[in-house]
């Protein structure tokens, strides 16, 4: 009887190296495993292309970038008063009133930027002086030339038919509106007309900004996002290292997948391996580079030495 039992405990043990590639001398790592070698190689490919493309010269990339800029010539002009010149004032006005209309001039400089992709291009002022309410304003391209010190409402510059419909402030506030629709590629000074829509309403209708004149520090701003060229030796490597983890992360999520597949497909029961007490679950797992990882995720056999 105990033969017998012998017999089939020793067809078990021989059934069970079988299965597992491990019969005299045999490699776990067999024809039963081709995804351990697929991913050996996968990593093997991806550490060459790193040495390569972090050692090798690299050409230049576009990179997201922003620029705050200043006018270099602001003021504003007055129906009522239309040979005087605002230059020189701390303040920016708009305003609709029959006869008495009043419009923001403002320039800025731009040249460093010719050969930039400009993405985003906002006008930000500070309004500081309760405005009226709903009222919407027309911001134009300027195209004539005009000098800060000497404009005035009967001298004002010519504007383009590209306009830009906005809301108006409705408190003291940042105020901002997009200009991006009126800039052109490539110019180096780009200026705008801030006007009330509907001038010339029977009541007094008047925002106040600040100027670039401004002690305060709350001068009009272009805030302006484009794209340009990075400097030497930044390149490839550096802008493209979240998608080359995220491509090591795949692979590693795909061995695991792999491992936790072959062995839930599997019977559940575990089978002792008469050899070294180790069940069948945690001869697959130790084979694979990220045993460690393997034994955590699973939870198969922790306290077994590797």
């Amino acid at each position: 009887m105990k033969d017998k039992k012998a017999v089939r405990r020793s067809s078990r043990a021989v059934s069970l190296h079988r299965r597992l590639g491990t019969e005299k001398g045999a490699s776990t790592r067999g024809s039963r495993w081709p995804s351990y070698e697929l991913a050996k190689s996968l990593f093997l490919v991806l550490a060459i292309l790193l040495t390569l493309f972090h050692s090798s010269p690299v050409a230049k990339v576009k990179a997201l970038s922003s620029i705050s800029i200043t006018p270099t010539k602001d003021t504003y002009v007055s129906q009522s008063s239309p040979a005087s010149n605002y230059g020189e004032e701390y303040k920016l006005v708009v305003r609709s009133y029959d006869g008495g209309n009043m419009r923001t001039l403002l320039e800025f400089s731009i040249a460093n930027m010719t050969d930039a992709y400009i993405i985003n291009a906002t006008l930000i002022l500070y309004c500081y002086h309760e405005p009226p309410s709903n009222r919407t304003y027309l911001v134009s391209r300027i195209t004539g030339s005009w000098e800060e010190n000497t404009v005035t409402w009967n001298n004002q510059p010519n504007i383009t038919g590209q306009k830009v419909l906005t809301t108006a402030p409705n408190e003291t506030i940042w105020w901002s509106v997009n200009v991006k629709p009126l800039l052109l590629s490539g110019e180096a000074i780009i200026a705008f007309r801030i006007e009330d829509f509907h001038e010339g309403d029977a009541e007094s209708k008047t925002t106040y900004f600040y100027s670039r004149e401004d002690i305060n520090q709350k001068n009009p701003v272009l805030l302006i996002y484009y794209m340009a060229e990075s400097p030497e030796g930044v390149g490839w490597w550096f802008t493209s290292t979240p998608f080359i983890f995220w491509i090591a992360s795949i692979i590693i999520v795909i061995m695991a997948s792999t491992a936790a597949v072959h062995i839930f497909r599997r019977k559940r029961k575990k089978v002792s391996d008469l050899r070294s007490g180790v069940s069948r679950d945690y001869l697959i797992i130790r084979h694979l580079w990220f045993q460690p990882i393997g034994i955590w995720a699973f939870n198969i056999n922790p306290g077994l030495a590797m």
